[in-house]
């Protein structure tokens, strides 16, 4: 399949391929990354009024350690661009943060919804380098959409919020008198939908299936959720740094609903929730971040059987011991703000 990164990652492939391509070389590239998010963690608290010192969160993380320097994931440039657009917006420097921003973006599509809430300088920023990054690929656009088609239509792991929404459709379904061992009679419009939000059939096969329908609903379902979060965050009054105010509660949410979440994913989730744990009124949900992140290896414990039978055993009591202690603190969180309101 096409890759379905976007160009600054590409570019950065590229960069870095130069040196052989070389392992080292790489891994060196992402350490340095990682110690740009530091410091742009540290700035970006400075410039809020917070300690510099919750930068020593992320340097400390055991799991920044294993994706960063190990697993050595092209997610910490993309986070390292983000802190740094969020440096920009706190001092004023839009322009500057849409260039950041569309670096972000070239490595994971999401930190693009802080432009929503943009000026027009951070606009032009962001659209200047994306012209910049995406030129060497102009020809290949359509092929790197076949890519990102395919991971959005098929990809599913360690998900949480969401394998909980696709167990209520499955029961509802079952309820409802569909069957697992046919294809469903159900509206045309119904199939186009859902192939839509799942990919596969073609144009003269009609059918649907009782698995590809419940994916589809719960995909739906999540979309649904992330646009209430998007349009809460919009609504807030504190508008002035769209990076923590806007992205940071629809990254929560994304990661939430999503039917992958590889625990590298957390690592754009982690600055937020350093500075909501640095911040008097949000510490809760910067406390409920820090758990996720903390409990996330949890993912990796069917990789123990898979080494000695080659199964991937994705479902068992470890998503639960990852996933329930942090809808609780979760819940926690969102009680205290909801009380702390009305107060």
């Amino acid at each position: 399949m096409p890759t379905i990164y976007p160009p600054a990652a590409q570019c950065l492939f590229a960069v870095f391929g130069l040196a052989g391509p070389s392992a080292l070389a790489w891994r060196l590239g992402t350490i340095g990354a990682d110690a740009l998010v530091a410091l742009g963690l540290a700035r970006w608290a400075a410039a809020r009024g917070a300690s510099p010192a919750i930068a020593l969160g992320w340097l400390a993380c055991p799991l920044v350690a294993l994706e960063v320097t190990v697993g050595a994931h092209i997610d910490v440039f993309g986070v390292a661009a983000l802190a740094w657009a969020g440096v920009a917006f706190s001092r004023g420097h839009t322009g500057r943060a849409g260039a950041a921003l569309a670096i972000a973006a070239g490595t994971k599509l999401f930190p693009v919804v802080a432009l929503l809430r943009g000026p027009r300088r951070a606009w032009l920023g962001a659209l200047g380098v994306a012209a910049v990054l995406g030129a060497p690929f102009i020809t290949q656009v359509a092929d790197m959409g076949a890519g990102l088609s395919t991971y959005a239509h098929r990809w599913r792991f360690n998900d949480g919020l969401f394998a909980v929404i696709s167990a209520t459709f499955e029961r509802v379904f079952l309820a409802w008198g569909l069957h697992a061992d046919a294809p469903l009679d159900v509206p045309e419009l119904v199939v186009t939908v859902a192939r839509a939000l799942v990919g596969g059939g073609s144009a003269a096969d009609s059918r649907l299936w009782l698995d590809e329908l419940v994916f589809a609903s719960a995909k739906a379902s999540a979309v649904a959720l992330l646009v209430a979060v998007l349009g809460w965050a919009w609504a807030q009054p504190r508008r002035s740094e769209p990076v923590f105010d806007l992205l940071g509660p629809f990254c929560l949410a994304l990661l939430l609903v999503s039917p992958v979440v590889h625990p590298w994913y957390l690592l754009w989730a982690l600055p937020f929730g350093l500075l909501w744990l640095a911040s008097p009124g949000a510490r809760a949900m910067g406390a409920a971040v820090c758990l996720w992140v903390a409990l996330a290896a949890l993912a990796y414990v069917p990789r123990i059987g898979a080494l000695g039978t080659g199964v991937w055993q994705s479902d068992g009591p470890w998503r639960l011991a990852e996933y329930v202690p942090v809808w609780i603190a979760l819940a926690l969180a969102a009680a205290r703000g909801v009380k702390a309101r009305n107060l």
